[in-house]
C-alpha cells in the first residue's frame, strides 16, 4: 500500500480508493501532493476514488492538478470519481464548472462505488 503525508490508498475489489489526508489541499501544497498523484495515475487503476472527506479548502492550482490526473487517467481508459466532499470545496467545483462536466462527484463513498457496479 502506498502512502505519503497526502493521501492513503486503498481498495473495494478492483476500485482503487485515495483518501485524502490534509484539510487543505492549496496551491502552496508541496510538489510531493502532485507527484504522488501522478504516481497513481501512472498504475493505471481503471476506476479511482478520491475521497475529500478531510478536505475543507482546495486551491485552484491543486483543482488543476486533479484535472489534469483525471485527463491522464481518461487516455489510459481509467474514470476517477470524487466523494465525501466539503460543500464549501465542492460550491469551488461547481462555480469552475467542473462538476458534472469534468467530474462526478458523490455525497458518500458507498455512492461512488455503487456508480462504477
Amino acid at each position: 500500500m502506498l502512502d505519503n503525508r497526502h493521501f492513503a490508498i486503498r481498495y473495494d475489489e478492483d476500485i482503487t480508493i485515495l483518501d485524502l489526508l490534509e484539510d487543505r489541499i492549496s496551491d502552496l501544497a508541496p510538489p510531493d501532493f502532485s507527484e504522488c498523484l501522478f504516481e497513481i495515475v501512472a498504475m493505471r487503476p481503471q476506476r479511482l476514488i478520491i475521497n475529500f472527506s478531510k478536505v475543507r479548502f482546495a486551491g485552484s492550482g491543486t483543482i488543476g492538478i486533479l484535472v489534469e490526473a483525471a485527463k491522464q487517467l481518461s487516455q489510459e481508459g481509467g474514470i476517477l470519481k470524487f466523494c465525501c466532499m466539503d460543500e464549501n470545496v465542492r460550491e469551488t467545483f461547481r462555480l469552475l464548472g467542473l462538476e458534472g462536466r469534468i467530474f462526478e462527484i458523490f455525497d458518500h463513498e458507498a455512492d461512488a462505488i455503487a456508480a462504477f457496479k
